[in-house]
């Protein structure tokens, strides 16, 4: 580990000493903070990225990962408004599977219900561009959505999400 964090505290100083007004050389710095477990610069990084122009969907990236940080560390309701924003910026459904699951954890099932059937409603759609090749599991989302219907006494729809779970050929493989 040692070796891998003397490398990104290389790759630190050489960013810093960079064109920090460029958005690529601010978002490489953000994630070579992210990277070498400095948390606190990493978010300050990544927000000063979010605020300027460029490649939207580093931007994106950038608010995602903001959300991962406060939840790795332990703050929830952070990390959730954080994913709100992410979703706000996108609308894709990643952001949005991933905010449901932050709210089923936090015990926040109402909630989960509400942007668990916006997900629910995507399924199908064309897929927004995204900036790493990621695919949302769809059968570990029913899941999520499924628990947070169970939770808030919604049992019809929690089974319908299960059934559907067993019947997607998917769910094997992503489960």
């Amino acid at each position: 580990w040692e070796d891998v964090k003397a490398k990104f505290e290389s790759q630190i100083e050489i960013l810093q000493k960079s064109d920090l007004a460029n958005p690529r050389n601010q978002f490489y710095l953000a994630q070579a903070y992210n990277s070498a477990g400095k948390p606190l610069h990493a978010i300050a990084a990544y927000k000063k990225r979010i605020s300027m122009t460029g490649w939207d969907l580093e931007a994106i990236h950038s608010q995602l990962q903001i959300a991962k940080i406060y939840e790795v560390n332990g703050e929830r309701d952070r990390a959730i408004m954080e994913m709100m924003k992410c979703y706000e910026l996108q609308g894709d459904v990643e952001s949005l599977s991933e905010l449901v699951r932050m709210l089923r954890l936090n015990s926040q099932y109402r909630s989960g219900i509400l942007y668990g059937h916006a997900l629910l409603k995507m399924e199908g759609m064309p897929r927004i561009q995204k900036l790493f090749n990621t695919n949302i599991n769809w059968p570990l989302a029913y899941q999520e959505v499924g628990l947070c219907a169970f939770y808030t006494g919604n049992k019809v729809l929690a089974k319908k999400l299960w059934k559907r779970i067993t019947r997607d050929k998917r769910s094997a493989k992503q489960l």
